[in-house]
């Protein structure tokens, strides 16, 4: 094998590394490798790197069996030094009736990938809705992330550990463009799919989705309001409000009809936390697209779509839930998504909530 084959084999295992190892490894590995990663990027230039391909091969039983062409050892080994752990050929990465489940499916492999526009799902070559990000969304999540850490004050999303792994790897991901293109086993008689090429990850709008009028138009504020304090002056809470008037307004007017109206007041912890970092606001708004989150303003990483990865999300839970197929009690929502999905991007839709101020 030439050996600049050999070092690009190298790199896929050290960037498959760093990927598989992500949730184990410590902060500061993470941050060591962010910090290679900016050192390359200054002799490379300020673009993001774009590792090869990495073959993930996964036999029937659910574990890998070859990574980049090499054997699992070889793999183990390299991972032992990064991680303290050779768990990759050890384990089972996919439980033997899914394996069969998606070979039944005739899914024949799923390509994941980190670009610095987004982190991709493709299954057989064919995208789906993806995560999209910019260097500013990432920045907005971080921060955002940082304020519902577990710190006593309210509810939380994360630990502090978790947090700052999360601070570490985001930034990493979207510099260090890995890919993996896992390869699952495939029915005997029937032809394998091609790997997607690098322009299936090209997934802008066309034309006529960009100029196309929504069918419907939705634009909703509700304002959290501060209910009055009880007789011994303690706070009660927040409830809702739409075009002026909250729910408590609304149970003043449904009692006599014999109507009942739920008070919908916001949680405490959640409260608290709002009060405390003074968050003001947060929007969901859905277009031709994506769906995008915004806290105070701020755009978060948003669920990114267009009529054909929408349309390949209809046809994927076609294949893995054919009609007929009795859905487990956790699959009840597969065939309102999978009827609906090629409409998300039909309607424009935005909520905003708004949260009393200090």
């Amino acid at each position: 094998m030439p050996r600049f084959h050999r070092v690009v084999k190298v790199l896929s295992l050290v960037g498959f590394g760093v990927v598989v190892g992500g949730c184990s490894v410590s902060t500061e590995a993470v941050k060591d490798a962010q910090k290679n990663v900016e050192r390359v990027q200054s002799v490379l230039g300020a673009g993001a790197l774009r590792l090869p391909s990495i073959p993930v091969d996964i036999d029937d039983s659910g574990r890998i069996r070859s990574v980049a062409g090499f054997d699992t050892k070889v793999v183990d080994d390299i991972a032992e030094s990064l991680t303290g752990s050779p768990l990759i050929g050890r384990i089972a990465v996919l439980n033997k009736e899914y394996v069969a489940w998606f070979k039944r499916a005739d899914i024949q492999h799923i390509t994941l990938a980190s670009r610095d526009e987004g982190l991709f799902v493709l299954v057989n070559g064919e995208a789906l809705p993806y995560i999209a990000w910019d260097e500013d969304s990432i920045e907005a999540a971080l921060d955002t992330l940082g304020q519902f850490q577990k710190d006593g004050h309210g509810a939380y999303l994360v630990t502090a550990d978790a947090f700052q792994a999360i601070d570490a790897m985001l930034p990493v991901l979207q510099s260090l463009g890995v890919r993996l293109d896992i390869r699952l086993p495939r029915q005997d008689g029937v032809a394998a799919i091609p790997l997607p090429e690098d322009d299936a990850f090209d997934l802008a709008l066309t034309d006529e989705e960009i100029d196309a009028v929504p069918l419907q138009t939705v634009d909703v504020e509700v304002e959290y309001r501060e209910l009055p304090r009880d007789e011994n002056g303690e706070r009660r809470g927040w409830v809702p409000s739409l075009f002026g008037f909250s729910t408590i307004d609304l149970q003043t007017v449904g009692e006599p009809l014999d109507v009942k109206v739920p008070q919908l007041r916001l949680r405490d912890d959640i409260r608290r936390r709002f009060e405390d970092k003074a968050i003001g606001s947060m929007g969901l708004e859905a277009r031709a697209d994506g769906l995008f989150f915004t806290v105070d303003g701020r755009l978060m990483p948003h669920l990114a779509w267009s009529e054909a990865t929408l349309t390949n999300l209809s046809e994927l839970l076609d294949r893995l839930y054919p009609s007929g197929t009795d859905l487990p009690s956790d699959a009840r929502w597969v065939p309102v998504v999978r009827s609906t999905a090629p409409m998300y991007n039909d309607f424009s839709v935005a909520v905003l909530l708004r949260f009393p101020e200090g």
